[in-house]
């Protein structure tokens, strides 16, 4: 069914007064909905009622994750506000993609979540130009001019609601990245810098452990208080740590030291001692190093 992040978000509209047309970045974000059958009104929380982690198993595969990820679709759409139809759409292969950018000279401008940043025909949707911004371009472009020349800029960057926690969206780890303003003219000789690509052991960090009772549980607590910057499934976008590969997860004592006690609060990591109890966090733990087990097997398998 429709996910609450909507047919289109925050990403801005344009409209192009000459064609009468309104260009909406949309996308088809599909979520399963469940009642949480435990669920207790709290007053830091979202209060949904509804069950995360609903449809997903408690050890899924990356197939899983590569089913979901072929859920995801996007679309720049020229929408005639007259005839109530579309005049043209350009499909986008996945969702979550930057607002629009409508200028006088005929040309619609639209990042992708991929970091394509690409021009296209205002009346036809046909493409016209476009760059790798080597970073999220999720964001809604801007023209201004000085001197009589013209400029097009856009903000670059992996985060947001959507491309902070789903993973599952990427096709690939990104960069943990700084932000960027990045302008194009015409007969600009810039160049983006390619970003550095972390070094990452995917290796699990211990043993799986617990009965499937406790990593289901686990399950559960992780899509109640992990998955928002974490990611479903336990997959990390890059942006933050992805827990299926920290060391911290190999160490009973280490993990509690973080969930529970805070010990990395100085770098956005909270404790979640009102939230979680140190069993609970333990089934976390046993969930996520689950998950790990379960794609180093498939990628052994693929190798």
């Amino acid at each position: 069914t429709p996910g609450p992040l909507g047919a289109h978000n925050w990403h801005p509209m344009a409209f192009n007064p000459e064609l009468n047309l309104a260009y909406i970045p949309a996308q088809e974000i599909p979520q399963a909905y469940a009642r949480d059958p435990r669920f207790e009104s709290d007053a830091i929380a979202w209060n949904t009622g509804a069950d995360f982690s609903a449809g997903v198993p408690p050890i899924a595969p990356p197939e899983v994750a590569k089913f979901l990820r072929s859920s995801l679709k996007g679309r720049l759409i020229a929408w005639d506000p007259i005839a109530g139809e579309p005049r043209w759409t350009v499909e986008h292969d996945n969702a979550w993609n930057g607002g629009v950018l409508s200028t006088a000279g005929g040309l619609v401008f639209q990042g992708k979540l991929n970091g394509e940043f690409a021009a296209y025909d205002a009346a036809t949707g046909d493409k016209l130009w476009s760059h790798d911004l080597k970073s999220g371009g999720a964001s809604g472009p801007g023209t201004f001019m000085i001197d009589g020349e013209q400029y097009v800029t856009i903000t670059t960057g992996w985060g947001s609601a959507f491309g902070l926690s789903a993973g599952f969206a990427y096709d690939e780890t990104v960069p943990s990245t700084v932000g960027k303003v990045v302008t194009f003219k015409l007969g600009g000789e810039g160049e983006i810098a390619d970003p550095d690509f972390p070094m990452i052991d995917k290796t699990p960090k211990a043993d799986s452990f617990g009965d499937e009772t406790m990593i289901a549980e686990g399950a559960v607590h992780y899509a109640r208080n992990c998955t928002v910057c974490h990611g479903p499934l336990a997959v990390s976008s890059g942006v933050l740590p992805d827990l299926r590969w920290s060391a911290i997860t190999g160490n009973e004592t280490a993990w509690k030291g973080v969930v529970i006690d805070g010990n990395l609060a100085v770098n956005g990591m909270v404790s979640f001692a009102d939230y979680l109890t140190p069993e609970q966090s333990e089934s976390i733990r046993a969930y996520v190093l689950a998950q790990a087990h379960a794609a180093a097997t498939a990628e052994a398998g693929e190798n």
